[in-house]
């Protein structure tokens, strides 16, 4: 089993290998499926859970194989199963290959968050008061250009600057405020295609994004509902993190610096993935060399248990 999300009752959904579903199991032991979409095929998943347990967010296949089985946000509300609204395309401007999948939601259900699934797109999208918009809206931008396709042709190919995200869970603040990610710049470079890629803070409230640059290429993991966001340095397997306000930009320091300051204890060197809204606890990520390889290790800041 692979752990999805958990409520505040205890309600946790996870994945299970064995037969590709997503079950629900409750502190009592119950087992809760996730109800299909009516006419969809393929199990579906839970990927994000509201405070109180009655909001699921995740995603299902339609099983419809001639017509590219379409991966398609859903959302469910004590139980039933609604899917959310998908841009009429990709993060590119073309037609879809994959789809998306929501994967996290606010507190309270109310923003959700997720990505397209269609390659090297991964175009991050939010759904806030019935409607569907990129995240980033406000700085994506798309360019067709010509590019040699190895064979010795010349087509056209999209370009995009935008918000991306993959298969995160933490990426958006309690309360829906900010969603975390990472600005993604695309140019023509000879025959190839030049990337480079920030970490950014979307505003839900205000449609503004903050773009990240002084630390060079990285992404950013999560925001807490006052503006702290976490930015991680490096673009693959990254080992150390900032702490930065997102509202007057600036840094506060590395994850390590901050957390001794404002928690006084020494924690490896690592990046963040969570905090709770009141900042007791936290989750956050190192990585540990081994005879086999680099493995990521998780690690947590928390009240000392009462004796």
């Amino acid at each position: 089993l692979r752990p999805y999300a958990i409520s505040d009752q205890g309600l946790f959904f996870c994945f299970n290998a064995q037969d590709g579903s997503s079950p629900g199991i409750d502190l009592q032991g119950n087992v809760i499926m996730p109800k299909q979409v009516e006419g969809f095929k393929l199990n579906p998943h839970v990927q994000g859970i509201s405070e109180d347990g009655r909001i699921w967010v995740g995603y299902n296949q339609t099983g419809d194989y001639d017509n590219n089985n379409l991966f398609h946000p859903v959302k469910w509300v004590d139980g039933v199963p609604e899917l959310l609204p998908m841009p009429e395309t990709s993060l590119r401007g073309v037609p879809f290959i994959n789809g998306c999948m929501a994967r996290g939601c606010s507190a309270d259900g109310s923003v959700i968050y997720g990505s397209t699934w269609d390659n090297l797109d991964f175009g991050m999208l939010y759904w806030k008061d019935g409607k569907v918009d990129w995240v980033g809206s406000d700085v994506r931008e798309t360019q067709t250009v010509q590019i040699d396709n190895g064979i010795g042709e010349t087509i056209d190919y999209r370009l995009v600057n935008g918000m991306i995200a993959t298969a995160e869970y933490t990426k958006i603040s309690p309360n829906g405020r900010w969603i975390a990610g990472a600005y993604r710049t695309e140019k023509l470079a000879g025959n190839d295609i030049a990337r480079t890629q920030y970490p950014a803070f979307f505003n839900t409230e205000t449609g503004k994004t903050t773009i990240v640059t002084d630390f060079g290429e990285g992404y950013a993991s999560h925001a807490t509902d006052d503006g702290l966001g976490i930015i991680l340095l490096g673009t693959f397997l990254p080992s150390s993190g900032i702490v930065y306000d997102i509202e007057h930009q600036v840094s506060l320091g590395s994850v390590e610096e901050w957390v001794s300051d404002n928690y006084g204890i020494v924690i490896p060197t690592g990046y963040i993935t969570y905090i709770t809204p009141d900042r007791s606890r936290l989750m956050g990520n190192v990585l540990e060399s081994t005879a086999v390889g680099t493995r990521v290790v998780s690690w947590y800041v928390a009240p000392p248990l009462e004796k």
